[in-house]
């Protein structure tokens, strides 16, 4: 598949999807990518909201979702030796 499986823009919210089969049989697997940072915390806050609610919707549409935004949300704040520089690594 090439491009965005989908993009979403919300009040300068923009997440993009990607999907891709993944084996033989399996289901295919999105991806969600888009802003997490953002200054204040509030719309950190929504950044998340907006990622977590896409994932969601691409669950019920039968889709395996990573989902970064959920899965380390505000470890930032909680990791003692992994900085923020670490997080944006470890993205795909």
């Amino acid at each position: 598949m090439k491009g965005p499986l989908l993009t979403f823009d919300d009040t300068n919210n923009y997440l993009e999807i990607t999907g891709c089969k993944v084996g033989i049989g399996r289901k295919p697997l999105a991806y969600v990518s888009g802003p997490y940072s953002a200054g204040a915390k509030k719309k950190q806050i929504a950044n998340i909201d907006a990622a977590r609610r896409i994932a969601a919707e691409l669950w019920d549409r039968g889709y395996t979702v990573i989902c970064p935004h959920s899965n380390t949300a505000f470890f930032e704040n909680l990791c003692v030796v992994a900085d923020y520089d670490d997080f944006l690594r470890g993205d795909l």
